[in-house]
């Protein structure tokens, strides 16, 4: 038997390609049933792998960590004295309310002290305190501290604008999300004179210095000291 109508591989082209197929489909059942079979395994497959992944997004968000600020503490120094107030204290405390540990938990706090607004465009101060790299349970709380002196306060006298800040920035115990980040500010205003012992205060959010993820001002480990 000769070898002449056999298609050679340089001649063997699409459409011979595409009626053999055509004729082994309409001749051929088992070829049918097995590219019928071999589509559904692909589809099933990924109707699997898409349905994981919806699965693993929504257990992720159901256990990962959340930490964020739960109250500030404001405390005059001294303490339970009739003396003047030498210094005021700001404590943020910031709780992890998730399923699951906070990795890597760094908090970083500082304050703003001008005769101006502080501006969108600016950076941080460097009178800073910052903790690093510690882990955080569920429920646990964790505290950013920062004391300012009552004399620095009263320099720029009635123009004074006094900004306090706070930011956090952890990991997950799921190795595949990006690093957390959450930002707070506000304003202080002083009810009075803020050397006298009756002084209260009052702080209301400031601008876009709030927010979590995606909605933070700054990136996980951008830096923050300093201008733009």
């Amino acid at each position: 038997m000769g070898l002449s109508n056999v298609p050679r591989f340089g001649s063997y082209s699409f459409e011979t390609w595409a009626d053999h197929w055509r004729d082994a489909l309409l001749w051929d059942p088992l070829a049918s049933f097995t590219v019928v079979l071999a589509l559904s395994t692909v589809a099933l497959w990924l109707a699997t792998r898409k349905l994981w992944k919806g699965a693993e997004a929504q257990a992720i968000l159901q256990y990962r960590a959340y930490v964020g600020i739960d109250r500030i503490d404001v405390t005059k120094i001294p303490m339970e004295s009739e003396e003047p107030v030498s210094a005021w204290k700001f404590e943020f405390w910031w709780t992890n309310s998730g399923s699951t540990p906070a990795r890597n938990l760094s908090i970083i706090s500082g304050h703003y002290l001008h005769d101006k607004v502080m501006t969108k465009d600016h950076r941080y101060d460097k009178q800073n305190t910052i903790i690093r790299n510690f882990n955080l349970r569920p429920n646990g709380e964790a505290a950013g501290t920062i004391v300012i002196p009552t004399k620095l306060l009263t320099a720029y006298g009635p123009r004074m604008k006094l900004y306090v800040y706070t930011s956090v920035e952890y990991d997950d115990i799921y190795s595949r999300t990006r690093r957390r980040r959450t930002e707070f500010c506000a304003e202080v205003l002083f009810s009075e004179d803020c050397y006298h012992r009756s002084c209260v205060v009052n702080m209301p959010l400031y601008g876009p210095y709030n927010g979590a993820d995606e909605d933070c001002l700054f990136k996980p480990r951008e830096k923050l000291l300093g201008s733009r």
